[in-house]
């Protein structure tokens, strides 16, 4: 999925991102307000990290059952 996501176009990604900024604008949270113009693009990079945090996470749970919890830390990183 998330090189799915990373694959497409710029117009969709803003596209998604514009509907998660809507979202927020509907539950009061306006952050062009706060942040300006780069609102879109910093939605956009909140996207990435949340992904491979995910990524990162699972890839721990899989691998703690198979190596130590130093080992299964130094394999999730790389």
């Amino acid at each position: 999925m998330i090189f799915k996501f990373s694959s497409e176009p710029a117009n969709i990604s803003d596209a998604k991102s514009r509907f998660a900024i809507d979202i927020l604008n509907t539950l009061g949270l306006n952050l062009n307000t706060f942040i300006g113009k780069s609102t879109n693009y910093i939605i956009r990079k909140i996207g990435h990290i949340t992904e491979y945090m995910i990524l990162s996470i699972l890839l721990f749970k899989a691998l703690s059952f198979d190596f130590s919890k130093k080992k299964t830390l130094i394999y999730t990183f790389f």
